[in-house]
């Protein structure tokens, strides 16, 4: 949004896909210039290259008046259901992993979404609960959502994906800028 004020020129298309293949398709048939992705799918990035560009943590949500809400800790939430990616999003093994370290089983009762919006949803609406990155939450915590930060030290990286060769044009350079302070903005 801030890029749009600033650049009223600019030419911005979101293009929003779980399978990051998809997009780094596109991005060798220079359908898009840049990708911004969660993970790295290592076999596709052959001619393209990846750079760090912000952390995130693995946040635990639940509703403000959520039964657990003063006990919040995954233990006592594994009875309840679990709003959860699909496996193909690649991020759905990380998560599992939160679970096997605690030495828990991974709940029986899932709600399978790749939409961060409908986790969201499920979560203000009803007595379950997500695992997603803090960036996901951001605007929400403060008011309706109560929240545990299980990354225990560990920070997942977003990735800026372009074409080897690709040279950022002005509209790139401004989006990573306008990223970027929008990072520093909310730590």
């Amino acid at each position: 949004c801030r890029m749009t004020r600033s650049r009223t020129d600019a030419n911005v298309r979101v293009i929003e896909n779980v399978k990051v293949e998809e997009l780094i398709g596109s991005l060798h048939d220079r359908d898009i210039d840049v990708v911004v992705s969660p993970r790295l799918p290592e076999l596709t990035l052959k001619g393209a290259r990846a750079i760090r560009l912000f952390g995130t943590r693995k946040i635990l949500c639940v509703r403000k008046d959520h039964p657990e809400a003063h006990n919040l800790c995954l233990e006592a939430l594994v009875n309840y259901p679990f709003v959860c990616p699909p496996d193909d999003m690649g991020i759905l093994s990380d998560i599992k992993s939160i679970f096997s370290t605690r030495g828990l089983n991974f709940p029986s009762s899932t709600i399978i979404s790749n939409s961060i919006s409908l986790a969201k949803d499920m979560v203000l609406g009803s007595d379950a609960f997500t695992i997603v990155s803090d960036i996901s939450i951001l605007e929400s915590k403060s008011n309706s959502i109560s929240s545990l930060d299980l990354s225990e030290g560990t920070v997942s990286w977003y990735y800026l994906i372009f074409r080897q060769e690709y040279v950022a044009t002005e509209p790139v350079k401004n989006f990573v800028k306008e990223l970027i302070f929008v990072c520093k903005e909310w730590g």
